[in-house]
């Protein structure tokens, strides 16, 4: 062969021995692999593509019929009903519907809340219905 470039004599001499010790795969895998530019984007993307709901606005005789149902439920212990209330997201304008199916414990009066024999609180400002099971 015939060198034709300047360093083509180069080409064919073996590799120079290294001081260093030779890396585990492990160690080099680690070292030289792709790293995440973009941290926290997959997450802010996900967050902006999750769905909520507005808040309802309930109307006016819709609150005096939720009402006669509480107090139904209320009036004899131990009756079972279904209960649907909002609860805003925490992160984002809106949020979501919630339905259980339970009976009343008591009504804690300084939070206005609903708790019910499971130990679900339910804030009487955000419930939206109360059913028959």
């Amino acid at each position: 062969m015939t060198p034709q470039g300047p360093y083509d004599d180069l080409i064919e001499l073996p590799r120079p021995p290294s001081r260093y010790p030779k890396m585990p795969h492990s160690e080099r895998a680690a070292r030289f692999s792709p790293f995440a530019a973009l941290s926290g984007h997959a997450a802010a993307v996900s967050e902006a593509a999750r769905h909520t709901e507005e808040r309802p606005i309930p109307e006016a005789d819709a609150a005096e019929c939720l009402d006669a149902c509480l107090r139904y439920v209320l009036g004899s212990a131990g009756r079972t009903a279904r209960f649907t209330w909002f609860v805003p997201d925490p992160r984002k304008p809106g949020g979501s519907r919630r339905t259980v199916t339970g009976s009343i414990r008591h009504i804690d009066p300084q939070s206005d809340t609903l708790i019910l024999r499971d130990g679900t609180r339910i804030p009487i400002r955000d419930l939206l219905g109360v059913s028959p099971p």
